[in-house]
């Protein structure tokens, strides 16, 4: 029943992605196999993918190999230093099953760097395990890769941390923990299997004299 329920929620997680609006310069951070540009489905877009040179499974540098297309640009390096890019460079941001491989004590930089290259006004969209309903079904830290999991609360508090506005917060499969059904495919973020936040950086408003 597990294996259902990861396949329903990433199956939940690609009609996000599917309906989120054009950019005109995305990074995807930790893009891994390319999943995201599968999904994402404007083309008329640039999109830069940032992975570790020795990615999870070695999926990055297949990634490299089946997406040539020109307008996909492909770039090593993890998100605690960003220093390739220019602040405010991108319109969109992802960090889809990212944040939880983050070690402890780079998940501020992290931030700060996703807040640095992304450009006022832009979106960044961030999806990951819930760990108390993961910890309720018997998955917690199932990835040996995850460093942490986090609950929605401790997300919020990051997120006001470092300043950005929350658009949409949301759970992706609820699970009714005793029969192990999925009884709602969006629900509260703090019931869901995962969670789903879109945020936005503010539009820097100038001094009026």
């Amino acid at each position: 029943m597990l294996v259902d329920i990861n396949i329903i929620s990433n199956s939940m997680m690609s009609m996000k992605t599917s309906a989120l609006p054009f950019a005109k310069n995305i990074l995807d951070i930790g893009a891994g196999e390319g999943r995201f540009i599968k999904q994402y489905p404007y083309v008329d877009t640039n999109i830069t993918l940032l992975d570790q040179e020795e990615s999870e499974f070695g999926c990055f540098e297949e990634c490299k190999k089946n997406n040539t297309d020109k307008r996909f640009t492909y770039v090593t390096g993890m998100s605690n230093d960003m220093s390739m890019f220019e602040d405010d460079s991108f319109d969109m941001i992802h960090l889809s099953q990212v944040i939880e491989h983050i070690p402890v004590d780079q998940l501020d930089v992290s931030m700060r760097e996703i807040r640095r290259v992304l450009k006022p006004g832009g979106l960044f969209c961030m999806s990951t395990p819930n760990r108390d309903v993961r910890k309720e079904v018997g998955n917690y830290l199932a990835n040996e890769f995850h460093v942490q999991e986090f609950i929605n609360s401790e997300l919020l508090d990051l997120y006001n941390r470092h300043n950005f506005t929350i658009l949409e917060n949301i759970g992706i499969t609820k699970i009714d923990v005793g029969k192990l059904l999925m009884n709602q495919l969006y629900c509260e973020p703090e019931k869901g299997y995962q969670i789903w936040i879109t945020a936005t950086k503010p539009e820097i408003k100038e001094d009026i004299e």
